[in-house]
């Protein structure tokens, strides 16, 4: 895997979100089968599992291509919506229970077979699943999506993640219009607020698939807070920091090989199959805001004056 043939295009603004294209000259082929079409052709079944498990559902993939499941994926139906839990290449026709949490905690009733949501989990979720360390993943999940409506001042009867982005659609279109895709573009970084992250495919055919989708899940986390300040040399140093150095490899979903990525600069995933890079993601450590040492002495002086 290597990551020294990308390059970063011009910045994209709009409000206080700026969207950074990852290029590359290389196409590698990549033959391989998203979810949305897999579901959309019937060549891809998902059912609940014989013992019903809002963190496992069983996946059929009759197709003779591998199939492509992404980390924060989204499906509706069945007794809950559900989100994948990690990026996984699971084998042509082959029959397995993959890992999944559940995105509408309000739910336990059957609705309809699993469809394709259109959705990916907010990428606000995405970043806490990442640097979570001791807390059960599905409660980070439940709060993280209580929090979204929160901050949007939205409700949904079943707190369902999918609620929160139809009911703001609009208001998430109206950005997205400012941000275009390039035509080597194989990746993205995200700039909202204070954080910074970081998405990256094997090749723009792959990236397309999801070029919107993704965008989507940063746009609905955005606010009126201002966006920090970063130098394209230092989004550099992030994306050379994505490396075998800061891998610590953990069990795969099928296919490939799967490590959790841990550095100076954040916290992410990546997925890599026939030492090709399938999806790495990554997020950067949220800065603390930097605070004048004099007006803390001035504090702590007049703290002492009072007593």
């Amino acid at each position: 895997m290597n990551l020294k043939h990308l390059s970063l295009a011009e910045r994209q603004n709009y409000e206080n979100m700026t969207v950074v294209p990852i290029l590359s000259d290389t196409n590698t082929p990549f033959d391989v089968l998203d979810l949305k079409e897999g579901l959309k052709m019937g060549l891809v079944k998902i059912e609940e599992c014989d013992n019903s498990n809002i963190e496992q559902v069983k996946l059929k993939n009759n197709s003779v291509s591998p199939l492509i499941l992404l980390d924060g994926e989204e499906i509706a139906g069945s007794l809950q919506n559900r989100i994948v839990a990690q990026t996984m290449i699971i084998p042509p026709k082959s029959e397995m229970e993959i890992p999944v949490n559940c995105s509408e905690k309000g739910r336990n009733e059957y609705k309809s077979e699993f469809q394709y949501s259109d959705y990916i989990a907010n990428s606000n979720t995405r970043r806490k699943k990442a640097y979570n360390k001791n807390n059960p993943l599905q409660e980070v999940v439940w709060n993280s999506i209580d929090d979204l409506e929160t901050d949007k001042n939205t409700s949904s009867k079943t707190k369902a993640l999918r609620d929160s982005y139809e009911k703001n659609k609009y208001d998430i279109d109206s950005y997205l219009k400012h941000f275009k895709m390039e035509n080597n573009q194989i990746g993205v970084i995200c700039i909202v607020e204070n954080k910074v992250d970081l998405e990256i495919f094997n090749n723009h055919s792959l990236y397309e698939k999801y070029d919107e989708m993704l965008l989507r899940s940063y746009i609905i986390d955005s606010s009126s807070s201002e966006k920090i300040n970063i130098s394209d040399n230092e989004l550099e140093n992030i994306l050379a920091s994505i490396n075998e150095d800061s891998f610590i490899k953990k069990e795969a979903i099928g296919l490939g090989k799967y490590y959790k990525i841990s550095n100076s600069y954040g916290n992410g995933q990546i997925l890599i199959y026939k030492n090709d890079m399938v999806h790495a993601s990554f997020f950067k450590k949220i800065e603390e805001p930097a605070v004048n040492n004099g007006f803390v002495k001035n504090i702590q002086n007049n703290k002492q004056a009072i007593c």
